[in-house]
């Protein structure tokens, strides 16, 4: 069992055949162009008439073309960016539950540090993060969760995490991670340190055509802005 989404630029044929941690590199040609004709300062291309098949392709192998621009293929974000809740909400979200159990919530953010220590109830992992309110939480996650995820994980990367237990300890938000209904995954490499990133990684051009790219890239270039102030 994984607790971690594939990577976004992954086909569904690729995703279900391949862990996402797998070290082993795919027999077939990852579905993303990461080579593209023109500077990355370069003024994006124009793909409001985007030639693709990835609505109908249920590979998600096809390719955007910008004229004679590849764009390569789109990402896919299996969530819906109205379910996210800003980090700066949560506490909001806690006092309307007051009464009842604990508010489950999905978040988009940056990946601050994280740390782990053994406890007598197994190894817990707590993760630093924060988004572009400027909140920063707490995220939680015990045992075999957080091995994984941390091995996956970098500081910088954007990731969305959903299915998350909303609580207060010693009065300090934090977010916990279930290992039965929550799950997590990288949408956004901010560090490339190798082709295996490449995988977390697609064209700013899919901004215009798909909210879920809009919200990762505000995240992301928040994110590096805030990095270079601190």
């Amino acid at each position: 069992m994984s607790y971690m989404m594939p990577p976004p630029t992954q086909t569904r044929r690729y995703s279900e055949v391949h862990h996402p941690l797998q070290q082993s590199a795919p027999t077939a040609q990852p579905p993303h162009d990461v080579s593209f004709p023109f500077p990355p300062t370069a003024p994006l291309p124009d793909i409001s008439h985007v030639t693709s098949a990835y609505t109908t392709d249920d590979s998600y192998a096809a390719t955007g073309m910008a004229g004679d621009v590849s764009i390569g293929a789109p990402p896919f974000f299996g969530w819906q960016v109205y379910n996210i809740v800003p980090l700066n909400q949560l506490r909001k979200k806690l006092a309307k539950n007051s009464k009842g159990p604990p508010p489950k919530a999905s978040v988009l953010a940056a990946v601050l540090s994280w740390e782990q220590q053994e406890t007598s109830k197994g190894l817990i992992t707590q993760v630093v993060l924060m988004d572009d309110t400027s909140q920063s939480v707490t995220l939680v996650l015990w045992k075999a969760a957080g091995v994984e995820i941390t091995k996956a994980i970098r500081r910088g990367d954007i990731i969305y995490a959903e299915a998350l237990k909303v609580s207060e300890f010693n009065k300090v938000l934090q977010l916990t991670f279930n290992e039965r209904d929550s799950t997590l995954g990288i949408c956004w490499r901010t560090y490339v340190d190798d082709p295996d990133d490449e995988a977390y990684r697609f064209h700013h051009a899919w901004r215009g055509q798909m909210p879920q790219v809009d919200a990762v890239l505000k995240q992301a270039e928040w994110f590096a802005k805030w990095s270079d102030r601190v």
